[in-house]
């Protein structure tokens, strides 16, 4: 016959090089054939290994670059896949990728979770990757100075503020007497609500500012930040002395 059906065993995987001649009737035989391979693969690729962003990750959605990586070397293309839900059965987005990067920009806040196979030239595909969490932070942390409301005193002032936000990181207070730093701390914090963050007890100019960052971005200083809330006020517990009188 003219064909052959050839079904590879697990032994010849990689493939199989296959030469053809022809024999007559009588035995004689004719120079063999060019040799021609043939591909055979049934093993699929190894799940991929999600490297980055980290999981449970809190980030600023401006640009989002998600990243994965494997050892299989004969990958075609990758399908990625999101979800609205930690059980993955809420899709959110699938895409085809044939690189192992993935970036959107302008990203809402949201809190998503996502995983990558591979599929590899002979269409045997890998089992998914793990699952990670990402969540979406866009929005800076609000900040308020409650106290003092007035900006003359003659006796302590106590100095209490509100810090609020969803993935707060640190707020930040700074205290100047007389243009002089008196008071400066990073405090770790998931928020606060008319705190007291110093008192006041010595005469003279005080400035006080109040701020703070969120967890988006993973760093001390990436996060959304909130404006500067700056309160200033006066000490002067000093009593005038007393006018003198002239007996006339």
């Amino acid at each position: 016959g003219l064909s052959r059906n050839h079904q590879p065993s697990t032994a010849e995987q990689g493939g199989v090089t296959i030469w053809v001649r022809a024999m007559d009737n009588i035995g004689n035989a004719g120079n063999w054939s060019s040799p021609v391979h043939y591909y055979y693969d049934n093993t699929s690729p190894g799940a991929p290994i999600l490297v980055s962003p980290s999981n449970n990750v809190v980030i600023n959605g401006a640009s989002v670059t998600q990243s994965w990586s494997t050892t299989d070397t004969d990958i075609d293309y990758y399908i990625y896949e999101s979800y609205n839900d930690s059980g993955a059965t809420s899709l959110r987005w699938s895409q085809n990728y044939s690189t192992t990067s993935k970036t959107a920009t302008n990203v809402i806040d949201t809190e998503y979770w996502w995983r990558v196979k591979a599929v590899d030239h002979a269409g045997n595909v890998s089992p998914w990757s793990d699952l990670w969490k990402i969540t979406i932070d866009n929005i800076k942390p609000v900040v308020s100075i409650d106290n003092p409301t007035g900006s003359l005193f003659n006796s302590n002032v106590e100095v209490r503020g509100t810090v609020t936000d969803t993935n707060l990181r640190h707020y930040w207070v700074q205290v100047k007497r007389n243009g002089s730093i008196v008071f400066n701390k990073t405090i770790l914090s998931t928020g606060i609500a008319n705190a007291l963050l110093y008192t006041a007890t010595l005469d003279g100019d005080y400035v006080v500012t109040l701020a703070a960052r969120d967890s988006a971005g993973g760093g001390s200083y990436t996060g959304n930040r909130s404006d500067d809330i700056v309160r200033k006020f006066t000490i002067d517990k000093v009593a005038p002395d007393a006018p003198l009188l002239e007996v006339v």
